[in-house]
């Protein structure tokens, strides 16, 4: 608002100066409230009418359709988004559950919200309720959830069933906790020569081994000659009273396809201490390097030679090539293989990426704690990184092994004592039918122990 000159000029000619002052300040007051009233009607918007308009949001609606899974001393609700959110947008939801007069909350931006810190066994009644800039809304109908503590044995299958064998391996289930797996044993690994036990074939001994003073012979890598296996497992393992001593033979299979026995060798001495190379050229030149145990910790022996002819592929310890393919550098250790009573085999690194020690396993090579696939931590196997003793691998099982399975590993074991009988003389049948007699002896006097079915 301004005052017209002319005004002013009328002012000053035609009054006194004391009603001149008086005129000044009230027309003083009358600019300055009228300026005011205009820069708020601006800040308002414009307009009276913005300056009376009154805010119509409230509190949003119920969530609806409401369900509630139990869990180990927690509840997850699932629910949809209330109907109507009150004209303003739902910031948080809060799942609510009670028992008697203790309420136990949890909170989230959206579906579906755990609960925890509840008891196992305890009916809950649970609801949900959603918050916007107003305030908290209603809550939805109640439903009723009991906790209960999940059994361990049973998170076992779910993962087992994502596993990534490798082709050489079939995978079937019969049941919700039987696993069958056949593999042919061959490796996706090998050198090309070994040194094993010498033979009619390959007679010269060319190395010792340093620790059980076992003599070997240069052999070449033979895939036709190695035999596969089956094998049936249950997979929802559990701990038993007691402690069973590892076999002789296969005790667990890798992703790979390849058997894991314990540490030793029919020498009695642990296979990764008693390991030796030998370097050689062929008629040709070629240099080669031929290792008891190669860069993998995997070798054939004649297991099953008195058997079926053939050899069982297999570690004494940590395959390191298979672990390597799937464990990032210095990251956590993936599960990698499954043991014969069901529980789960890994390598040496933990959640963290860390080198697991020693003293932090049990005497069978168990821990509990959390991996990759099991977050929440399960009971597992691990194999250790850079151990060549009686803890390379499996020194027992702390699951149930089915008598059937350690039958056989005894006859196996027996089979194994007496391969060097058939090596010294390949071709000679009358041996070959004395190993089988002192095979078929061992399975008599499992039988009449009581342990083969």
């Amino acid at each position: 608002m301004s005052i017209p000159a002319s005004f002013t000029r009328l002012l000053t000619q035609m009054t006194p100066a004391a009603t001149r002052t008086t005129i000044a300040l009230w027309l003083l007051r009358t600019t300055v409230g009228c300026i005011t009233l205009s820069v708020l009607a601006g800040c308002a918007g414009g307009g009276s009418s913005a300056t009376n308009a009154v805010s119509t949001a409230s509190v949003p609606g119920a969530p609806t359709a409401v369900t509630a899974t139990a869990g180990d001393a927690s509840s997850s609700l699932s629910f949809s988004a209330p109907a109507a959110n009150g004209g303003a947008t739902i910031s948080a939801y809060t799942a609510t559950c009670t028992a008697g007069s203790i309420s136990t909350t949890g909170s989230g931006f959206a579906s579906p919200v755990s609960v925890s810190g509840l008891t196992n066994g305890t009916l809950y009644a649970c609801s949900v309720s959603a918050t916007n800039s107003v305030g908290i809304g209603a809550e939805s109908t109640s439903i009723s959830v009991t906790p209960a503590a999940t059994s361990a044995a049973s998170v076992y299958p779910a993962v087992y069933k994502t596993l990534a064998w490798d082709a050489t391996v079939s995978v079937t289930y019969s049941g919700s906790c039987t696993m069958t797996l056949s593999t042919t044993g061959v490796p996706a690994y090998h050198d090309a020569y070994y040194l094993a036990p010498p033979n009619t074939a390959y007679p010269t001994v060319v190395a010792t081994a340093p620790v059980s003073g076992l003599q070997l012979a240069v052999v070449p890598y033979k895939p036709s000659a190695i035999t596969g296996s089956t094998a049936t497992i249950n997979i929802c393992p559990t701990k038993a009273a007691s402690n069973t001593a590892t076999n002789m033979g296969a005790i667990g299979y890798m992703l790979s396809g390849e058997a894991i026995f314990n540490a030793y060798e029919g020498s009695g001495t642990p296979a990764m201490s008693d390991n030796v190379s030998y370097t050689f050229s062929d008629s040709g030149g070629t240099r080669y390097t031929a290792s008891f145990i190669d860069k993998c910790n995997s070798h054939a022996t004649p297991l099953n030679v008195t058997l079926n002819g053939g050899y069982n592929w297999h570690y004494h310890g940590i395959p390191t090539c298979l672990a390597e393919s799937v464990d990032p550098a210095n990251g956590p250790s993936h599960l990698i293989g499954i043991a014969l009573d069901g529980f789960p085999i890994y390598g040496g690194r933990d959640i963290n990426g860390n080198i697991i020690s020693l003293a932090a396993l049990d005497s069978c090579n168990g821990i509990t704690s959390p991996t990759p696939e099991f977050p929440s931590g399960v009971y597992h196997y691990v194999l250790p990184l850079n151990v060549t003793n009686k803890q390379s691998s499996l020194t027992c099982y702390s699951g149930t092994v089915s008598q059937v399975k350690l039958a056989l590993a005894k006859a196996a074991a027996c089979s194994r004592r007496y391969a060097s009988l058939f090596e010294s003389r390949d071709g000679d049948l009358l041996d070959r039918k004395r190993t089988f007699a002192k095979v078929g002896y061992v399975a008599r006097t499992a039988r009449a122990d009581g342990l083969l079915l």
